[in-house]
């Protein structure tokens, strides 16, 4: 049975906020059980998975914003706002982080870990393209 990285992160949460162990032995604990179950290779999703794990407590959502230009002030208010509106709530805090991907044209794309919005030139010619076609 395939154990989600998700899974194992909750797992690791729980345990981390329990304080039953110190960071240190659960780290060195979560080490051999990766080894030992051959999971080395997915260290990193279930890290990121942790990540959102202990963000999701602390009231925080994480929005990588890309854009095809580097973004003016006002631009970049303008995104948090929209961030927060499609992400956040009342319990939660919004903190959003700009990259800069020419391959997008023009637009934005907002996403999370797990969920992504693509407002992207890129993403509307890709779909025209696949309308026109069929």
């Amino acid at each position: 049975m395939r154990i989600a990285d998700t899974q194992l992160a909750l797992a690791l949460s729980e345990l981390m906020g329990d304080k039953a162990f110190p960071v240190e032995r659960l780290g060195q604990a979560l080490r051999q059980f990766l080894v030992r179950k051959r999971l080395t290779k997915r260290t990193g999703k279930i890290l990121r998975a942790l990540e959102m794990e202990t963000n999701r407590h602390a009231g925080v959502v994480l929005v990588q914003a890309t854009l095809a230009h580097r973004p003016t002030v006002a631009l970049k208010e303008t995104i948090k706002k929209k961030a927060t509106e499609l992400f956040g709530d009342n319990h939660t805090q919004t903190q959003v982080s700009f990259r800069e991907d020419p391959s997008l044209l023009g637009g934005v794309r907002l996403e999370t870990g797990s969920v992504r919005y693509d407002f992207s030139l890129h993403r509307s010619l890709t779909e025209l393209r696949k309308s026109l076609s069929h």
